[in-house]
């Protein structure tokens, strides 16, 4: 910056002895004040969050070290000292956050590490005085009563580090009470509704921010183990919809609310739904997914109660209903969209049915296999059209793994697999080079 001021101080100097003309030096001029501009913005915004990071460091350090010197002496402590320092770290994080929020309204390197003391301190508050008057409890009671007092932070000082907590506790909870409370699954909905309504406000006030990268990372990565924690899989096969649909909503969601304002690193959702469709997709094409698949299989146990089977079929019916929407949602505002990304659920779900009715799997597993070839080879048009490298070998490398993967699940001989190496090597090294002649040409 110091060197941009330097260069536009001498521009009088090379427009007095003709080097430029006075228009393009007040456009020079004029470029570099916008960039200045531009560019002291950065550091700004890097410390601010250089300040968060070490706050919540802090926050958690502090924390750690009062709870270690509690734990010292507690065994020497009376009933009436217990409870006494059992709260004192629940008063003194609502004193910095009361402090936060009144004197230091909108300053997020103090809200946030508070936030985060405050909620620490309320789960120690809970273990002490539970231990201290020998209260019955287990690790999802703990994290249920944890995360509902937990819950009013994320709206009140606001914390976007509380709401990963809470959705990290929340997670945590489900995963514990899965076998134990038959009604966890509408529990688990009702329970991710704040952090959803979270999201959705910290997009609308700078849906290119930060936060709104943050959020969506938390929520791609939250999303799938919750659908499969609450999924009971009573009928078998069921997890073949549930995983490439879930995938899915998570794509199409990211697709749709960054997909121009946030690069593809930044873009957590869509790159988590990206791979997972991948992934899932990738594992349907082998022949043991499909045995034992369909609702002529029979019924396994009913350890929920009654509660789970009609819950997974609204589940699965949410799931289709929620693609199709963003789908349609997707093509209405001219995204651009893989043929595979979007359709996966409705695949899975065909092949389930033909699953349910048939007795053998081979086609299913031809239509899988067909339409994870079908997306690699659109993946390499892309890349080819656009002379983008990493999109044609993201394309040419799914269709690798697709042809190797059936070398072990098929009887072929060690000459034929050979020579497909070769060629798909060879073809490999040829599209790459005449790509990188064609950008070098450009």
């Amino acid at each position: 910056m110091e060197n941009s001021n330097e260069f536009v101080k001498l521009l009088p100097e090379l427009t007095g002895h003709g080097v430029i003309s006075d228009e393009t030096a007040n456009t020079i001029r004029q470029y570099f004040t916008s960039g200045n501009q531009e560019i002291a913005k950065k550091p700004i915004l890097r410390l601010n969050w250089a300040l968060i990071v070490l706050g919540l460091f802090g926050a958690l350090l502090i924390g750690s070290g009062v709870i270690l010197l509690i734990a010292h002496n507690w065994d020497s402590m009376s009933r009436g000292t217990r409870t006494v320092f059992s709260l004192l770290p629940m008063l003194a994080g609502q004193s910095l956050c009361f402090f936060a929020h009144r004197f230091k309204p909108g300053q997020r390197q103090w809200q946030e590490p508070c936030a985060v003391f405050l909620s620490l301190a309320v789960a120690s508050s809970i273990a002490l005085i539970g231990q201290t008057y020998h209260i019955h409890g287990d690790l999802g009671r703990f994290l249920f009563t944890w995360m509902l007092l937990t819950m009013p932070l994320i709206f009140l000082m606001p914390s976007s580090a509380t709401a990963l907590i809470y959705a990290a506790g929340i997670l945590f909870w489900a995963g514990s009470a899965r076998y134990e409370n038959p009604f966890f699954q509408p529990l688990l909905v009702l329970l991710a509704i704040p952090p959803a309504l979270w999201f959705s406000l910290v997009y609308r006030k700078n849906h290119t921010g930060v936060d709104s990268s943050l959020m969506g990372w938390i929520c791609g990565l939250w999303l799938f183990p919750a659908v499969m924690i609450s999924f009971g899989d009573i009928v078998p096969g069921l997890w073949t919809i549930a995983v490439p649909g879930t995938f899915s909503i998570i794509y199409l969601t990211g697709q749709i609310l960054f997909n121009k304002d946030l690069s593809l690193k930044a873009n957590g959702m869509k790159l988590l739904g990206y791979w997972g469709i991948v992934i899932s997709m990738f594992s349907l094409s082998f022949r043991d997914s499909w045995r034992h698949v369909g609702w002529d299989e029979p019924i396994r146990e009913y350890y929920r109660g009654f509660v789970s089977l009609p819950a997974d079929f609204l589940i699965i019916i949410l799931i289709l209903c929620s693609a199709s929407l963003l789908l349609f949602l997707a093509l209405r505002n001219n995204h651009d969209l893989e043929l595979l990304f979007s359709i996966a659920p409705s695949i899975a779900g065909v092949c389930f049915i033909i699953s349910s009715l048939t007795q053998g799997y081979y086609l299913q597993v031809a239509v899988i296999n067909c339409a994870f070839l079908a997306a690699g080879a659109l993946k390499i048009s892309q890349g080819v059209k656009s002379g983008r490298m990493s999109t044609l070998n993201n394309g040419m490398l799914m269709i690798m793994f697709l042809i190797l993967a059936r070398f072990f699940d098929t009887r072929l001989s060690f000459v034929i697999r050979g020579l497909a190496f070769i060629a798909m090597g060879i073809v490999f090294l040829s599209v790459n080079v005449y790509l990188g002649r064609k950008a070098a040409r450009q």
